[in-house]
């Protein structure tokens, strides 16, 4: 049986559909919702499915230089947190790994230990370095 669904976007509003087992739904959005700043709060897509039901949804992003794809979970199959990993290649073909973590619940609090030096944002983080 289809499953209907609602998207509401930080940017458009909402939006209802249907999906179809074994059926893909494709829906594209602006590059306005790329995120551009680590900090960025305001560019969000929530997709909500009738009742109990659940869809798979996954998101990918292709332009120059990067191809960034994800799985989206439902956050009640999350335990604390997801995470993503991208790596992209720049103009002058250095090569940067990303990776991004959502917490499912407000107020979730990590801790993360890196096994190499790492950057974030300007700042760089030893290996093995905690807080």
């Amino acid at each position: 049986d289809p499953v209907s669904f609602t998207i509401e976007t930080s940017q458009t509003g909402i939006e209802s559909d249907t999906a179809t087992a074994g059926q893909v739904t494709d829906f594209q959005y602006p590059s306005s919702y790329e995120l551009t700043s680590e900090t960025d709060r305001t560019k969000w897509i929530h997709l909500k499915a009738e009742g109990d039901r659940k869809i798979i949804v996954y998101a990918a992003s292709e332009v120059q230089f990067t191809t960034d794809t994800c799985l989206c979970l439902p956050a009640e199959d999350i335990d604390t947190a997801s995470t993503y990993v991208a790596v992209m290649e720049d103009s002058s073909l250095t090569t940067y790994a990303e990776i991004g973590i959502v917490a499912a619940a407000d107020n979730t609090v990590l801790s993360i230990t890196p096994t190499q030096t790492i950057t974030v944002g300007t700042t760089s983080v030893s290996a093995g370095a905690t807080g």
